[in-house]
């Protein structure tokens, strides 16, 4: 763990910058000692849902299966809590457990949603939220999970990617593909990845927001 000075509108400040092993083990310590997996999912849509605050528009949210995922149906919630449209579309019928729970209470709140498929028109809106990897993502990009972002890339909406643009290594900012996006709104803590040099390139702006994640 270390801190870098970050230029934030035009301030520069010291911020902690952690791995993506150390961001885990500090929401499994937070978790255990001071709030639950569900509260700090809601905080971490809530957070997002106010980041966006000038750019709440017409928002399509892409969702993986993790808890990334998660994040993405709080913030579906609170947009049709204030009678912004939205619509979730999902890539696989998984969740996580918290995921899940979050998902239940979009259904619930008959808030619309889908399957993707090859005909889906999530680049037909305004704002294009990425909820698709989280920070642990490694590897291979799936030639489903690729397709999608490519359409997402070559799209003209407003592109927001949550914690760390999908496809990108937490550590590294490597990435073979990844959503490239207009604003970034990582989570907690930075990650390394994304103020690498590899990250540059495929970020437009990045900020951070604090949900209340303890540090061990």
């Amino acid at each position: 763990m270390e801190k870098k000075t970050i230029i934030k509108e035009g301030e520069k400040m010291q911020e902690r910058v952690l791995s993506v092993e150390e961001m885990r083990e500090a929401d499994r310590y937070t978790i255990e000692n001071y709030i639950s997996s569900k509260e700090l999912m809601y905080r971490a849509g809530e957070a997002i849902f106010n980041a966006l605050a000038k750019n709440r528009k017409n928002t399509a949210i892409i969702c993986g299966s993790g808890n990334n995922a998660g994040d993405g149906y709080v913030l579906a919630g609170l947009l049709k809590e204030h009678n912004i449209s939205c619509k979730l579309f999902l890539i696989e019928d998984k969740f996580s457990e918290d995921g899940r729970y979050y998902f239940d209470k979009c259904k619930e709140n008959n808030i619309d949603y889908e399957f993707i498929t090859d005909d889906s028109g999530y680049t037909d809106f305004e704002c294009i939220v990425d909820c698709i990897y989280g920070t642990g993502f490694k590897g291979k990009v799936k030639d489903n999970v690729r397709a999608i972002m490519e359409k997402i890339n070559s799209s003209k909406a407003y592109k927001v990617s949550v914690d760390i643009n999908s496809g990108m290594n937490g550590d590294t900012g490597e990435a073979d593909i990844c959503v490239r996006s207009d604003l970034t709104i990582s989570i907690g803590y930075l990650k390394h990845g994304l103020l690498s040099e590899n990250a540059r390139k495929n970020i437009g702006k990045l900020i951070n927001v604090d949900i209340g994640i303890v540090l061990p």
